[in-house]
């Protein structure tokens, strides 16, 4: 009798948290929403393929100029907005640009 005292107990105090609303998405989850709808959306399967096989040797030339998180500092916020990455003194000289980011010369030259 003890038991089924305990299990009615914990099923009737469980209740009202299954009827509580589920929380809105979060800011996180309504981008995410927003850019995988873009995607999507009005995309067949077959140009969005295309388009991430053009971008996977972008990717990997970018992975090697990374290459170890341990040769960099934490990201530093500044106060107009732009975030650092510095690298760490002693580190070794990062790798050379790979062909896909290398600088276009045909392409305007942003004004620092």
């Amino acid at each position: 009798m003890r038991h089924l005292a305990l299990a009615l107990t914990l099923a009737l105090i469980s209740g009202p948290a299954l009827a509580q609303e589920a929380e809105p998405p979060g800011f996180f989850e309504r981008g995410l929403g927003t850019i995988m709808g873009q995607l999507f959306g009005g995309e067949e399967p077959a140009p969005l393929a295309d388009a991430l096989r053009g971008m996977g040797p972008v990717l990997q030339d970018l992975a090697a100029q990374v290459d170890d998180l341990r040769h960099y500092h934490a990201p530093e916020r500044q106060p107009n907005g732009d975030i650092l990455i510095r690298r760490r003194e002693g580190a070794p000289p990062p790798p050379p640009l790979g062909e896909t980011l290398q600088p276009d010369p045909d392409q305007p030259q942003i004004a620092l």
